[in-house]
């Protein structure tokens, strides 16, 4: 018997989408609930990193969110933020840079940002679950526990 279980409820896309779409999200912790664990033995793992699909491929590379804003910053990107899956995503192109973790392309980078953590902290409290975790401490922005804190 374990005291606590954590729910991963990320790395949801193959090809380029969400990292955790908020219904994604849900439905793996209502999955987990009818599974007859109680809701305070549960902890929601939230991702602090997002991925990065370049055009024409389909493997993706996994980029912390602390280098989020200088990477879309340093090549000009745009960043929508998609309703539906309550998730940002950033499209930017890459000239040559011997800086950045990327080779030259076209990209498209799912991520987390203050409001889609925020919806996802909400599902926690709606289903009243013992907390909030994370895989990979460290790859988190310092805003990421702005966020957290206020919303708990």
């Amino acid at each position: 018997m374990a005291d606590y279980l954590m729910v991963m409820a990320y790395d949801e896309s193959r090809l380029a989408g969400p990292t955790a779409s908020i219904g994604w999200v849900e439905k793996s912790i209502q999955y987990v609930l009818t599974q007859k664990i109680s809701p305070q033995k549960l902890v929601l793992g939230l991702p602090f990193y997002g991925r990065c699909w370049m055009e024409g491929q389909s493997a993706s590379q996994a980029i912390p969110l602390y280098l989020v804003d200088s990477l879309v910053k340093r090549h000009s990107g745009t960043i929508i933020f998609d309703t539906k899956s309550q998730s940002p995503k950033a499209i930017f192109t890459v000239n040559h840079d011997n800086k950045g973790p990327l080779p030259s392309g076209t990209y498209t980078l799912w991520f987390e940002n203050e409001q889609s953590l925020r919806a996802k902290i909400k599902l926690a409290q709606k289903y009243n679950l013992k907390g909030l975790g994370s895989w990979s401490l460290g790859q988190e922005d310092a805003s990421v526990w702005n966020t957290v804190f206020k919303n708990i």
